[in-house]
């Protein structure tokens, strides 16, 4: 998944509580979280679960992200569907696409942004659940006092693959329509694996390149499980600005419900505190609705 703060708080195409955060926002082929609907809409459809998630991320400079989401792998055969929203106040550095053509000598400029993006996504799932295929749309309300506020929006595809119960694979193309990119967001094509054990935990890697500037993001992570403890970290390399980022987290789960805190701290030369993102999530799963006993008739 990739990180849009750059230095500053995840916003707009990013679902990503504190565990995936924790992980180094691998995201790509993780069907257990939320993030799913935003990363890659195929592998929501290998979850066999419906769960509900909320959370909140705090940056530098006091930037700030709110979301919540829903995740139905159960109620309809076939079919896995996923609601999310996501929303930001932020003030990131300008791009230089963003600068306007003149200012005041020893004027500073800053760009207070306010983001509501909505985001849908569906999948089909086959050969029980070994194979995925999805597709998100997304809606962005956005306000920018230097550029203007409007709305636009955007279509992803993803696929999903479980060829044995301990690998997953995903694969995804992002932003596939042109025409709705006044925000300079271009396509994006990424890729992950991730290697999962029930009692032990997890590691996985994701891989994404964006055409807007040539470049790679690669992310990896790891989970340990100690009993209801979730033990969390991760690194991240952005290609185009060569910036990385060192995280961790911790998590606690049990009794269908989740809570996950995830940092990310700017690492290697010139790093700033600027990048520094803190992320908070709390997801409860409902019961497995095969699972519960049909009423007694009257």
């Amino acid at each position: 998944m990739l990180l849009l703060l750059l230095p500053a708080v995840v916003l707009a195409a990013d679902l990503e509580g504190g565990a995936v955060v924790a992980m180094g926002s691998v995201a790509n082929a993780d069907p257990s979280d939320n993030a799913a609907i935003a990363a890659n809409p195929g592998i929501i459809g290998l979850g066999d679960r419906y769960d509900f998630q909320a959370l909140g991320q705090l940056g530098a400079d006091s930037d700030l992200a709110w979301g919540a989401s829903v995740m139905d792998g159960q109620t309809t055969p076939g079919f896995a569907f996923g609601l999310a929203y996501l929303g930001g106040l932020t003030s990131p550095p300008l791009a230089t696409v963003e600068l306007p053509g003149w200012k005041l000598a020893g004027e500073t400029l800053e760009d207070s942004r306010r983001d509501h993006d909505l985001r849908v996504a569906g999948a089909l799932h086959f050969a029980d659940r070994r194979l995925a295929l999805g597709a998100a749309a997304n809606l962005l309300i956005y306000k920018r006092d230097l550029t203007g506020s409007g709305t636009t929006g955007n279509v992803d595809l993803g696929l999903g693959a479980q060829p044995v119960d301990a690998l997953v694979l995903g694969a995804v193309v992002r932003n596939l329509v042109p025409a709705a990119l006044p925000l300079g967001e271009g396509l994006e094509v990424g890729g992950g694996a991730r290697l999962v054990h029930p009692k032990i935990g997890s590691v996985a890697a994701d891989v994404d390149w964006r055409a807007e500037d040539d470049a790679l993001d690669i992310g990896a992570g790891g989970a340990l499980a100690i009993q209801t403890l979730r033990l969390r970290g991760g690194y991240r390399w952005m290609g185009a600005t060569s910036s990385q980022r060192a995280t961790c987290g911790l998590g606690l789960a049990g009794r269908g419900a989740s809570l996950d805190y995830g940092i990310a701290i700017p690492v290697g030369e010139g790093a700033e505190t600027a990048g520094l993102l803190h992320a908070l999530s709390l997801t409860f799963a409902a019961p497995d609705l095969k699972q519960v006993p049909e009423p007694d008739g009257f």
